[in-house]
């Protein structure tokens, strides 16, 4: 369970992460740096969240608790950024991408703790490993089907587009469409600048419900782990080395 969470996890956190810093440096004419900087409420987010839930999984030695509700808000953070638009403040953009952080933050490191828990000691790097890299082909899978759902979609829209408004022809494909070139129309057509925006924040919100789904299997998966005593003992320990190594360091 805990592994099949963290590729659910990859899929959805980072399909966003690889694209909303995009849809800023378009929609608000921001550099990547400030991009960047913008992001910061879903680190808050995850922060409060992944630090409070590790002090009280290590005061009440519950954690299955966490990856539930964790879900539940991250299942209704995306389906929020399905109501993003070009002109979108800051204040409610950083909003949306906290509330993800916070449900985020809720599950990320409790599944880790989980799926150690859930082993031998001996286990405990093999089982780590193989959760990291369930979440990282989550990543790729997710980031790769939303970016070609996105691009799909915009790309039908700028063909609409250019139908109905022939100075969109000098805009290109979709794959050619940078923040600079964008931004470079700012000045030189502003009708077309805005026309552009509106079709990529018109493509890139509807994407996010193909995330929806996946995210409330995940929530559906979380229902189904127990919680394990957690482990008091150290590995080295638990295996009976830490005798072993304290000698070979007294020699």
């Amino acid at each position: 369970m805990s592994t099949a969470i963290a590729f659910v996890v990859g899929v959805t956190m980072f399909a966003a992460l690889a694209y909303l810093p995009t849809f800023l440096q378009m929609a608000h004419d921001v550099d990547p740096t400030d991009s960047g900087l913008l992001m910061l409420p879903m680190t808050i987010g995850l922060m409060i969240t992944a630090i409070g839930s590790g002090f009280l999984i290590a005061k009440t030695g519950r954690y299955r608790i966490y990856p539930i509700i964790g879900l539940a808000i991250t299942t209704a953070g995306i389906a929020w950024l399905t109501f993003i638009t070009a002109d979108i403040s800051m204040v409610m953009f950083g909003a949306m991408i906290f509330v993800l952080g916070f449900g985020m933050g809720l599950v990320m490191q409790t599944i880790v703790i989980a799926v150690q828990n859930a082993v031998p000691s001996a286990q405990v790097g093999t089982a780590t490993s193989t959760n990291n890299f369930l979440r990282e082909i989550g990543a790729a899978i997710g980031t790769s089907v939303f970016g070609t759902v996105f691009t799909t979609s915009l790309a039908g829209k700028l063909d609409d587009l250019k139908n109905s408004m022939p100075s969109a022809a000098k805009a290109g494909a979709a794959s050619d469409l940078t923040p600079e070139s964008v931004g470079a129309l700012k000045n030189t057509d502003p009708n077309l600048y805005h026309e552009i925006i509106d079709a990529y924040a018109d493509a890139m919100a509807p994407t996010f419900w193909f995330l929806v789904p996946i995210a409330a299997v995940g929530f559906v998966l979380s229902l189904f782990l127990r919680d394990k005593k957690l482990s008091t003992t150290a590995g080295l320990v638990d295996r009976g080395q830490a005798g072993e190594l304290a000698g070979a360091g007294a020699r």
